[in-house]
């Protein structure tokens, strides 16, 4: 759990290893961070944590880095040589099955929306989203709302004799059925037994990014 300490502002870490016993540390203190302003947003890679805020004097954008031995603080704003963001807000947040990082927010310079992308969390590269996409100006209180990417699911059903293998995009269907009934549509193969009856199938998911 992480939050800013009332009334100067210092971001802390609520942590427990066991469920039961809780401790509390200063991340600011511990970095020797500058002062925060603002706590946006984090998440974690398995025992990699990433917190991300605005710090007090330049409003530049903050990363908070916990290597699954040090914590340490990065200005993003300068490494990824970037314009600072601005007050409206700003989303982090990893995609899923990958280490592929990435944090929105609209700049202060002229309030196009922004993208840092990273695959490490050390090295990041700084994309302007409006001028790419030639779209028009975020509202001054956007508020960010992201979706998820849906995998690529690829399952293979081995029944005796033939193997056979189908390919769609929909995560949600239950496997089994949906296969079989996927596979009789797109080959109309009608004489192909239910997965229940000892058919072994193996699925495997991709991310699009």
């Amino acid at each position: 759990v992480y939050y800013q300490q009332y009334p100067i502002g210092d971001i802390h870490q609520l942590y427990s290893t066991d469920g039961t016993t809780w401790q509390d540390q200063d991340l600011t203190t511990l970095t020797g961070a500058p002062q925060p302003y603002i706590l946006w947003s984090g998440f974690n890679i398995g025992n990699l944590q990433y917190v991300y805020y605005q710090d007090k004097v330049s409003l530049d954008l903050h990363q908070l880095n916990y290597n699954n031995a040090n914590w340490s603080d990065t200005d993003l704003t300068v490494t990824a040589k970037t314009v600072r963001p601005s007050l409206s807000g700003e989303a982090a947040f990893v995609i899923p099955g990958t280490k592929k990082m990435r944090v929105y927010y609209v700049n202060d310079d002229n309030n196009h929306i922004m993208q840092l992308a990273s695959s490490n969390g050390k090295t990041w590269a700084s994309a302007d989203l409006t001028k790419k996409s030639k779209a028009p100006k975020p509202d001054g209180g956007t508020r960010f709302s992201l979706t998820q990417p849906l995998p690529m699911t690829t399952s293979t059903c081995s029944m005796n004799p033939e193997s056979i293998s189908a390919r769609f995009s929909s995560p949600q269907q239950q496997p089994g059925r949906t296969t079989i009934s996927r596979l009789r549509e797109t080959a109309d193969l009608r004489s192909i037994s239910p997965v229940s009856q000892g058919s072994r199938c193996k699925t495997t998911s991709t991310y699009f990014t």
